[in-house]
């Protein structure tokens, strides 16, 4: 999925993209761990073929593991991401993670592909629009706004989500 498609679904269905903190976090939390399983690079890594072995292989490894289904896992993707960098380089697409352990993911944060740009190492991870703060729900695009609650969510400071999307 490319980072319009993203958006439009983020959009459509009333979440928000990680930011490489959360998509650390997320990791860090998850009760089933996926052993990341790259491909060979080349220009097969966009074909349906490389998507559907791709799906095939993480299938294979959550029954041969027994993964319940229903429960919060990582490691099977890379996570299209939120990032202060997609200001600086508009119509690129930020990837982050695909961990092999705790601080030690296959894909640091990268704006090398355009927007337009997806291949089968890439997944979207839907994360709430909202979030909870001294007791009150409040929108995670305001506290990635607020220099006072943004480091809970992000290692970039304060992120204009909008902007960093290209979409305001």
């Amino acid at each position: 999925m490319n980072l319009h498609t993203a958006v439009a679904v983020v959009d459509r269905f009333g979440f928000i993209l990680p930011t490489r903190k959360m998509v650390d976090a997320i990791y860090g939390q998850s009760d089933c761990r996926f052993s990341p399983q790259p491909l060979p690079a080349g220009p097969r890594m966009t074909s349906t073929e490389y998507y559907q072995m791709h799906n095939s292989m993480i299938d294979q490894q959550a029954s041969e593991r027994r993964f319940p289904f229903g429960v919060l896992v990582s490691g099977h993707k890379k996570d299209v991401v939120v990032s202060n960098r997609l200001i600086a380089r508009p119509g690129q697409i930020a990837i982050y993670g695909w961990h092999r352990g705790i601080g030690d993911p296959i894909q640091p944060l990268s704006t090398v592909h355009g927007a337009g740009y997806a291949d089968y190492s890439h997944g979207i991870r839907l994360v709430s629009r909202m979030a909870m703060v001294g007791g009150r729900l409040r929108p995670v695009s305001d506290i990635l706004l607020d220099s006072s609650f943004a480091g809970v969510l992000s290692d970039e400071g304060t992120i204009r989500v909008a902007a960093a999307l290209g979409i305001a």
